[in-house]
């Protein structure tokens, strides 16, 4: 079920512990958040530097400032928990009323998906697109 180069012993958790320590600048106020305590987090940061051989954050004034691979995992990551919390979205038959499935071609993808796009209706309906390629 793993990916390729996936290391098995990872630990998903420290995902949402790069995320908060990210986006709120350090480790107690990324503590808060997550209601966990300041020296948790700060091992936490150390097990998730285990996995890369770069430096993942330099220490300022403010707090904890990420090097350009921290950016990185973090905009991947920020990826996959996306899709996660999506999964949460459309769990009922209620839900199911606001999606909108099409199938078509590129045409449909650059055309008319993109007409929608300046719309509120992102915002209110999922939409699902699948290309039909030959």
């Amino acid at each position: 079920m793993g990916s390729k180069g996936a290391n098995k012993s990872f630990d998903y958790n420290l995902i949402k512990i790069l995320d908060a320590v990210i986006l709120s600048g350090n480790a107690a106020m990324a503590a808060k958040k997550l209601g966990i305590t300041p020296a948790a987090v700060s091992l936490a940061l150390k097990r998730l530097q285990s996995y890369y051989p770069e430096e993942l954050f330099s220490r300022g004034k403010g707090g904890l400032i990420p090097t350009a691979k921290a950016v990185d995992i973090h905009q991947n990551f920020s990826q996959v928990m996306k899709l996660v919390d999506d999964t949460f979205l459309c769990n009922s038959k209620k839900d199911e009323a606001f999606q909108i499935t099409l199938l078509g071609s590129d045409i449909v993808e650059s055309y008319y998906l993109s007409q929608l796009y300046n719309s509120d209706i992102f915002d209110r309906i999922l939409i699902n697109h699948f290309t039909v390629r030959n």
